[in-house]
């Protein structure tokens, strides 16, 4: 089984380190909580248009436990209340990219 992250990069608004820290602990522990094995958050520090953003990490084991993860959430109220915050026009972070890899054994 091929191991899959869902990667979403995200743009740190001005004077929101803490209340982003504070919001993204949250969605570590929800995603946990829905399935995932890891969660981590990357600087991008030198990637051309990406730079100075974050990146949040969520892996799974696989595909299939990705799938059952985003079920769980889509029926869940704190994970659907998160996704409403990271989205708000006001919030610590805004959201610039988001994509889902499988892992390719060579």
């Amino acid at each position: 089984m091929a191991r899959t992250v869902n990667a979403y990069t995200l743009k740190l608004r001005d004077g929101r380190y803490e209340d982003a820290k504070s919001l993204l602990a949250e969605i570590k522990a929800s995603a946990t909580r829905l399935g995932a094995q890891q969660v981590r958050l990357h600087y991008a520090s030198a990637a051309g248009k990406a730079a100075d953003a974050l990146i949040l990490t969520v892996e799974y084991a696989s595909a299939a436990d990705a799938g059952v993860a985003a079920d769980k959430g889509w029926v869940d109220s704190e994970a659907n209340a998160l996704a409403d915050r990271v989205a708000a026009p006001d919030g610590p972070v805004q959201l610039i990219s988001n994509g889902t890899y499988t892992e390719v054994e060579f």
